[in-house]
C-alpha cells in the first residue's frame, strides 16, 4: 500500500473532576482541540482519542469536529448493550461504580464496522483505573479518495485504539491487557494485505 494516511492519537484528559479536587483546565484545553487540528497541514485522516470520559467532552467534540470528521465510533463501555456496535466483548458488565473507557475514534472516511472490547485484567490502584472500563476500540474504515493524485480505489483500514493501565508499577497488568488486545485483533482474521494501525496511550 503506497497511500499515505495520517493517524493522530491523543489523550485529551477529560476526567470530569470537580475543580476543588484538581483544576486541570479541562474546558479550556477541550476548546483548543478543534481549532488546533484546523491548523494542521495536512489534517489527520483519523483521530484516536483517550480519556473522553465526560458527556460534555463527547458532545463538544461531535459538534465541533463533525464537518471534518463526519464518522465516529461510540465510547467503549458507555453502554454495554448499544446496538450501534457490531460487537461488544470482554468484561463489559454495567455497574454504578464504573465509568466508560474514554476511547473514541473519529474518521473522515466511512466506518463500516465498530467493535468494542473491555479488558478483564484490571487492578485497584492509585490511578483509579479500576473505575474505568478500559479496553480497545476498533474501527473498520473504508478509505475513499476524491483526489486523483492519491488513491484511486477504496481500501480497508483497520484502526485499533487502547488505553492501558496507567500506574507506573503495573507492568504485569499492562502485559495481560496487551495479550487480551492481541487475541481480540486476531479474532477478526484481517487479511494480510490490509493495513492495521494500533494507537493509544
Amino acid at each position: 500500500m503506497s497511500q499515505a494516511i495520517t493517524v493522530m492519537t491523543y489523550n485529551i484528559q477529560q476526567l470530569g473532576y470537580p475543580n476543588w479536587i484538581a483544576d486541570h483546565f479541562e474546558k479550556q484545553r477541550l476548546a483548543l482541540i478543534p481549532e488546533t487540528i484546523e491548523t494542521f497541514a495536512p489534517r489527520p485522516d483519523v483521530l484516536v482519542l483517550q480519556e473522553v470520559f465526560t458527556r460534555h467532552a463527547y458532545d463538544f467534540l461531535l459538534s465541533t469536529l463533525s464537518e471534518v470528521y463526519p464518522y465516529h465510533t461510540q465510547v467503549v463501555g458507555e453502554d454495554c448493550k448499544d446496538p450501534r456496535w457490531k460487537s461488544i466483548s470482554g468484561n463489559c458488565r454495567m455497574s454504578l461504580y464504573k465509568g466508560n473507557s474514554g476511547l473514541l475514534i473519529f474518521s473522515r472516511w466511512p466506518i463500516e464496522q465498530q467493535h468494542a472490547y473491555v479488558f478483564d485484567a484490571v487492578r485497584v490502584s492509585k490511578t483509579f483505573d479500576f473505575l474505568a472500563r478500559k479496553g480497545v476500540v476498533y474501527a473498520k474504515i473504508e478509505v475513499v479518495q476524491n483526489d486523483p493524485n492519491r488513491l484511486a480505489e477504496p481500501m480497508m483500514l483497520h484502526v485499533f485504539g487502547t488505553h492501558l493501565q496507567a500506574s507506573a508499577a503495573e507492568h504485569d497488568i499492562r502485559l495481560l491487557q496487551l495479550d487480551e488486545m492481541r487475541r481480540f485483533i486476531d479474532g477478526f482474521e484481517i487479511p494480510k494485505d490490509q493495513a492495521v494501525i494500533l494507537a493509544g496511550d
